[in-house]
């Protein structure tokens, strides 16, 4: 029989990553979409706060993004919490 305070000492200390889409709230809770101009372009920047960052999680948001709007863009992924709550009026 195995001891339960041995079972605890083995197991991963660490979340597993969910298997979700990109733009679940599950991988990227809070999205934030900047629009800017630099010289004659426009810029999109999407912000995508997240609880497991990494390229693949970008790539994959990156194509989500171009295929929703038909617009490139650069995704930022930051950790979650980090971008600023806006009330609507």
């Amino acid at each position: 029989m195995t001891d339960h305070y041995d079972a605890l000492e083995t197991r991963d200390p660490r979340p597993a990553r969910p298997s979700c889409s990109p733009l679940s709230p599950t991988c990227c809770a809070r999205l934030r979409l900047l629009v800017s101009r630099d010289s004659e372009t426009d810029v999109m920047t999407l912000q995508a706060e997240s609880a497991f960052p990494s390229e693949a999680l970008r790539n994959e948001v990156t194509a989500t993004l171009r295929a929703v709007t038909k617009l490139g863009g650069t995704v930022e992924l930051t950790s979650r919490g980090s971008l600023p709550r806006i009330a609507a009026e």
